[in-house]
């Protein structure tokens, strides 16, 4: 059981935080190297530098996207839960109750 306490010590957020590291968002979780993404950011990106040069040669090229005309500024905190949200599901993390709720309220059996 000494492994139990140790691994909940890693993913504690500290003395009054509040929360647990697994609970923060994606990008949240880089900034503790214990956390499950950096980890898997050490493990499969560690130098990424190619890959943002590579994505930054490419953009001139891409579409540029479209923004509503009734909207001043996107709403960057939901497309950050949106992207998270699909990163998540890419990991394979269960999709949770809120979803399949959803889902089956848009599609009943």
């Amino acid at each position: 059981m000494a492994w139990l306490s140790a691994y909940e010590k890693a993913f504690s957020c500290g003395p009054g935080a509040g929360g647990r590291r697994l609970e923060l968002s994606l990008t949240g979780q880089l900034k503790y190297l214990a956390s499950p993404m950096s980890r898997f950011r050490e493990q499969h990106l560690p130098d990424a530098r190619h890959v943002r040069g590579d994505y930054l040669a490419r953009l001139p090229q891409l579409p540029r996207p479209v923004q509503p005309m009734d909207v001043a500024h996107p709403k960057f905190a939901a497309l950050g839960h949106a992207v998270d949200y699909r990163l998540r599901l890419s990991l394979g993390r269960e999709t949770g109750g809120a979803v399949t709720s959803g889902a089956e309220a848009l599609h009943p059996r």
